[in-house]
């Protein structure tokens, strides 16, 4: 376990950028490789583009997948159902606080409306943070905090940065360093933000970075996690890897694309959710009522479960997300049917990526809002081919 988690961009571990252990064909993708990467044949500085990157997603830790199941609570088989940990009805799921329903985005019940998106508050941010508030070394941006060492012992080895369940850590989409914390749209860094997503201070200077900090002899500088709106995110030329977008799709040929760079050797986390949900979690008991949805189950099971999978699947729109690189070509993909889409990919210092999303099914005629999050580790490093991770490795050459 490295001692340095946030710190100075360490160098791309050699095991970490590993080569395919096959070349694929032309125009194909490689399958999962469910063993640990082997180790690269020469070192690569942050500069260079490595030959292949490698990552975890939604599609490469499958519900069936029981090869590494240290435990029967991390077997892939139950954080991937439906109401599991990793389902679309978990955590980071549309019915999760990443969803509509929760305190980020612009609708009237999204708190993030009121407390960035009217005035901003910077002097009140600066007596919060005297006072041991969110952004005081105490805090969650902290060295005690969970992104410190002392809290290495706590997280298991799945949650770290480079593991099976990072997307769901401290390093990941809900973590400090994501839009629920203190750098993001209901965070404490008292900026304002305009209509378009930027934060600006007092004197309507944009606002992209804060410094907190650390300890009582250090500190650092953080990317703030923005809210943008498709427009905004599209043409920004130097995107950081800290942001989410609401943005909508017409009709299943199109796709988004957003350009974002890595300024350190750093894991970036990236989910896409619909914003196009029902407000309960079981849409036959909303529309039939509980008693009656109970009393036709017992009469008639087939009917009862056909209607509920019918309705199921009007409740929601499906994205998968892509990962490409400079040059346009595919470097990871999550593209499960139905399931929360993420990915969790290695990203060297210095590197532009783009992040694609793409609508993969829909059942009604009207635009399709989605919600896409990126949030990297900020040079949190763990070598995976020390974790039992059921990596994918796609060439950068050959799609």
């Amino acid at each position: 376990m490295p001692k340095n988690r946030i710190g100075s961009a360490p160098k791309p571990s050699n095991a970490a950028l590993a080569e395919p252990t096959s070349k694929p064909s032309a125009n194909t993708v490689s399958p999962a490789t469910h063993a640990p990467p082997t180790a690269a044949k020469a070192a690569l500085s942050p500069a260079q583009s490595p030959d292949s990157f490698v990552y975890v997603s939604g599609s490469t830790v499958t519900p069936t997948d029981t090869k590494h199941e240290e435990a029967f609570w991390f077997a892939p088989h139950v954080y991937m159902r439906m109401v599991g940990p990793m389902g679309r009805r978990g955590p980071i799921g549309m019915y999760g606080p990443l969803g509509t329903a929760g305190p980020v985005g612009s609708w009237a019940w999204n708190p993030s409306r009121y407390i960035t998106g009217t005035l901003g508050w910077e002097d009140p941010q600066k007596a919060l943070t005297k006072d041991g508030g969110p952004l005081s070394k105490d805090g969650p941006l902290g060295e005690h905090g969970p992104l410190g060492e002392m809290m290495d012992a706590t997280v298991s080895n799945p949650y770290q940065p480079g593991g099976m369940y990072a997307v769901l850590g401290p390093w990941g989409v809900l973590g400090a360093l994501g839009p629920l914390g203190p750098l993001g749209p209901v965070g404490a860094h008292g900026f304002s933000s305009t209509k378009q997503g930027d934060y600006v201070d007092k004197d309507g200077n944009v606002q992209r970075t804060i410094r907190t900090q650390w300890s009582l002899t250090e500190a650092k500088d953080w990317d703030l996690v923005e809210d943008y709106s498709e427009k905004r995110a599209r043409e920004l030329p130097d995107n950081d890897t800290s942001f989410l977008v609401e943005g909508s799709i017409a009709r299943t040929e199109l796709s988004d694309t957003y350009r974002f760079r890595s300024k350190v050797d750093q894991y970036v986390s990236v989910l896409v959710l619909p914003e196009l949900a029902t407000a309960a979690c079981f849409p036959h008991l909303r529309f039939r009522g509980a008693e009656e949805a109970a009393q036709k189950a017992m009469a008639n099971p087939f009917a009862a479960a056909q209607e509920m999978w019918t309705a199921g699947l009007k409740a929601y729109d499906d994205f998968d997300v892509e990962i490409l690189n400079g040059e346009g070509k595919v470097v990871a993909r999550s593209n499960l049917l139905g399931g929360a889409d993420w990915i969790h990919i290695k990203v060297p210092a210095d590197t532009e990526l783009q992040a694609r999303v793409k609508l993969r099914n829909s059942l009604h005629p009207s635009d399709k809002p989605y919600r896409l999050f990126v949030v990297g580790s900020n040079s949190a490093t763990v070598d995976p081919a020390a974790l039992p991770t059921p990596w994918e490795v796609i060439d950068k050459k050959t799609e």
